[in-house]
């Protein structure tokens, strides 16, 4: 049986992101034998996360701050404060259109 874990996230150091310029992570939880990623990322304003698709599904809650997302075969979608985005596995996305105040995710990565 697997143990419980509790500890503040405000312990978690941000880190730059492997990919992009302009935005940062804080990894709260990854198993990588199941490929199950729970992350915030942070932008500032005007960064650009370039085209990409993941082998899971990768779902965005919005925490504040905004964006575009455009994601194949659907388009740009409004990235806003309160709103979820699910981009099917295999999926071409990309992140563009950070807002003036930059924006705040808690990004999931699922299987």
């Amino acid at each position: 049986m697997t143990e419980a874990v509790a500890f503040e996230a405000d312990g978690v150091a941000w880190k730059p992101h492997p990919m992009a310029e302009g935005f940062e992570v804080k990894v709260l939880a990854h198993k990588p034998d199941t490929k199950v990623k729970i992350q915030l990322v942070r932008a500032r304003p005007g960064a650009v996360l370039a085209e990409h698709a993941h082998d899971t599904e990768d779902i965005f809650y919005v925490l504040d701050g905004g964006a575009t997302i455009w994601i194949e075969g659907k388009g740009d979608i409004p990235m806003t404060a309160g709103m979820v985005i699910r981009v099917p596995k295999d999926a071409v996305h990309k992140v563009h259109n950070i807002s003036e105040r930059g924006y705040l995710v808690l990004d999931m990565f699922v299987p």
